[in-house]
């Protein structure tokens, strides 16, 4: 897990329940309130800001909204209960840091396969992943759907830059 970096303003109030109890659909197309809209722009604009970026450059915007609410108190409904069911075991914030010692293990070796780049992966970082090598086996492919690491990958300069920042700013607990 990671520790968490320190919000304010609007990234730190959660979203009113009561924009949600009145009528949120707009003639069945799924349209959200206009004031439910403006909110989220409002927080995505300041998410933007607090890492540094310019939200008219960034251009994965859905994203951000991800991110946002799965790590930013501001993007959370008031009085909502938490996700029943299982926790996932492996956040964001781990499967972007496996891809980043992938793609370095691979870079600095071309000749190496991805198994053996993962294999040794899995000997050298074992303390921070705290799992062997099947396992990380089975993550890489879930680090690719990661909305931080499709950032992180991104031809988008600014997409990149904010996820550097939020990826720094949400450091591993020992």
């Amino acid at each position: 897990m990671a520790d968490k970096p320190t919000y304010s303003g609007v990234l730190a109030e959660p979203i009113p329940a009561k924009l949600f109890a009145a009528p949120t659909i707009v003639k069945g197309r799924g349209e959200q309130t206009i004031e439910v809209a403006t909110l989220l722009l409002e927080k995505v604009e300041a998410l933007c800001e607090h890492y540094g970026c310019d939200i008219k450059l960034v251009a994965s915007k859905e994203h951000l909204l991800e991110l946002g609410s799965k790590y930013v108190p501001g993007f959370q409904v008031e009085n909502r209960r938490p996700n029943s069911g299982r926790k996932a075991n492996w956040d964001d914030f781990q499967f972007a840091r496996l891809w980043i010692l992938h793609r370095a293990m691979m870079a600095t070796n071309p000749r190496l396969s991805q198994t053996d780049a993962l294999r040794n992966i899995a000997r050298k970082h074992r303390n921070q992943f705290g799992v062997g090598f099947e396992r990380l086996k089975e993550q890489l492919p879930k680090a690719r759907q990661s909305p931080l690491v499709q950032m992180l990958e991104s031809a988008n300069e600014e997409d990149r830059k904010f996820a550097w920042n939020f990826l720094g700013s949400h450091q591993p607990t020992k």
